[in-house]
């Protein structure tokens, strides 16, 4: 959780994917500023998550978002990323 609070964490999404009661506290925290997921049932988890049903649908999930990070970028949202860096 302390690398969330470095200065170049603060432009980033944390995501976290949790599986049982340990990942709980986990959770809670990313789930003020990110993408917190639980995978199936957590006892005593939150209902605010969101919920992938098992394994293989975060393993879905992961190359789903893969798939679309290796995608050039538009080239509307490329201009946007190219005037905020200049800004």
């Amino acid at each position: 959780m302390w690398l969330l609070q470095k200065s170049w964490a603060r432009s980033r999404v944390p995501v976290y994917i949790g599986d049982d009661t340990t990942d709980i506290p986990a959770l809670d925290f990313v789930a003020r500023s990110g993408i917190a997921v639980q995978v199936g049932s957590i006892p005593h988890a939150r209902k605010t998550y969101l919920r992938l049903k098992n394994r293989n649908a975060v393993e879905q999930l992961l190359r789903e978002l893969a798939n679309r990070l290796d995608q050039p970028i538009p080239v509307e949202r490329q201009r946007l990323a190219n005037s905020s860096c200049t800004a």
